[in-house]
């Protein structure tokens, strides 16, 4: 990315877009846009002062902002997979492809996604004369965080800071260039690597004159394209959008002992990116050097205060990976948490289930009565209570004095069901008490009554122990 102007406005509309492009209009003198290609967002004003300055410029769209656009109602990561692959389709014919494959997917989403000229946001029908086959504004957003720090100092200080601060990637840019091991820039050299690397999956069928059928090795049908060496064209069209030869170019280059380093557009060579860093921006002396300036003050346009407190940082859409620092307390989302006095898992929520209890519960009072009358209700009663299950009883006849001299009734000792109520079977036997409490632990509020049976009448079966449980 080459920084070539920058202002700064007040806010971001069509007057100050429109002012923006007529001044880079007179130093890069381009008349009514003809050859000139510019990428942006959807930005109502950046499309009006675009059709005002630059009539016959060409227009892309990013990607990511019609992405970011589309999922706010279609959502999901297979949309996200599905519409990537078609921004990045080179041809016509995979663009159609892979649109089927969107509409197999989902039929909505295929016809919503129509909304959007193709021709503005797919690499499939981008022109082939600028050499540049970017379907994102990814670099202006990495300038903008480049120049984020300089964004909150004062006007004169901030003017200033951005000139410094180009002023050295210029200087390093240029110095950068001793590094380049052979002739062409180290990122274009990295895809052509890999572009050579891909050739191995491809065989070429000669059509006797200068231009070859290059098939896949396992999809010769549905896979195969044409290349013309003299042409430097392929059906691909990838390397007439970047300048860098495609796989099916270097298979068909290998074929023929020819080097694919020969064949890299001019915009990647030495030669070219020495003549863009070559004229460096000057350095300045101190504001205390500054030549006086005795005209009418310059004052600062009025400021208009927004609605809520001014945000720093760029508002990322949800779809983007969230940066992940020491400064950054990590987010508890999708983390399983386990507590220590529990066994189950409470999926980072702050409250544990209700089915492990990590304070004590209050307690729940059970009245346990012999009653005779209702002894045919003893099954239906204790059927909620398990006969091992720890609770605390009380004795109504015995009685203390607290701290405070108030008087309780019941001394509270624990016992499991089954032994409370063989208990009360033995004392009901022997003509003893005939009713006490039971204080069951539990997440309940309710008041359960427990009948136990004396071993008289027509039900004395049921006084045994064994024949007791066996009912419940």
């Amino acid at each position: 990315m080459f920084p070539l102007a920058w202002a700064v406005v007040d806010t971001e509309n069509k007057d100050n877009w429109q002012w923006f492009m007529q001044l880079l209009n007179i130093d890069i003198e381009f008349g009514e846009g003809m050859g000139l290609t510019i990428i942006s967002d959807m930005h109502k004003g950046i499309i009006s002062a675009r059709e005002a300055v630059f009539p016959y410029a060409k227009h892309r769209y990013c990607a990511r902002h019609v992405y970011a656009n589309w999922a706010k109602i279609w959502r999901g990561e297979e949309f996200k997979i599905r519409l990537w692959a078609i921004a990045r389709a080179s041809w016509p014919e995979e663009y159609e492809h892979q649109m089927m494959l969107l509409k197999k997917l989902s039929e909505a989403t295929w016809t919503d996604l129509q909304r959007y000229d193709p021709k503005k946001w797919c690499r499939a029908f981008f022109d082939e004369e600028p050499c540049c086959d970017v379907v994102d504004n990814n670099m202006c957003e990495s300038f903008n965080f480049w120049v984020m720090e300089a964004r909150y100092l004062a006007i004169i200080s901030m003017v200033d800071t951005l000139r410094s601060q180009v002023m050295e990637r210029i200087g390093e840019k240029y110095a950068f260039i001793s590094k380049w091991k052979g002739d062409i820039a180290p990122r274009a050299r990295k895809k052509l690597e890999a572009n050579k690397k891909e050739s191995s999956s491809w065989k070429l069928v000669w059509d006797g004159r200068t231009g070859f059928e290059v098939k896949h090795v396992r999809l010769e049908n549905s896979n195969r394209h044409v290349v013309d060496l003299m042409k430097r064209t392929c059906t691909c069209r990838t390397w007439q959008m970047n300048g860098i030869p495609c796989p099916h170019a270097v298979c068909y280059m290998y074929h023929e002992n020819l080097v694919p380093e020969d064949f890299v557009a001019d915009w990647y060579k030495k030669e070219k990116y020495a003549l863009a860093y070559g004229f460096p921006i000057k350095g300045m002396c101190g504001d205390k050097s500054w030549q006086k300036f005795h005209g009418e003050p310059l004052n600062p346009p009025p400021v208009r205060k927004r609605p809520g407190r001014p945000k720093k940082n760029r508002r990322k859409s949800k779809d983007e990976p969230k940066k992940v620092s020491e400064a950054v307390i990590l987010s508890r989302k999708g983390r399983v948490m386990t507590c220590s006095n529990s066994i189950a898992s409470t999926n980072g929520s702050k409250r544990r289930p209700s089915v492990a209890y990590h304070r004590k519960p209050k307690a729940v009072k059970t009245n346990v009565n012999v009653n005779p009358s209702q002894a045919s209700n003893a099954p239906s009663c204790l059927t909620s209570l398990a006969e091992n299950t720890i609770v605390s009883r009380e004795q109504p006849q015995s009685s203390f004095a607290n701290k405070k001299g108030k008087e309780k009734t019941g001394l509270h000792t624990n016992v499991t069901v089954r032994e409370a109520v063989n208990e009360q079977i033995a004392q009901s036997s022997s003509g003893g008490p005939t009713a006490s409490t039971i204080v069951m632990d539990g997440p309940s509020t309710e008041q359960r009554n427990i009948f136990v049976m004396p071993p008289t009448g027509d039900n004395m079966s049921l006084a045994t122990e064994d024949n007791f449980w066996a009912a419940l």
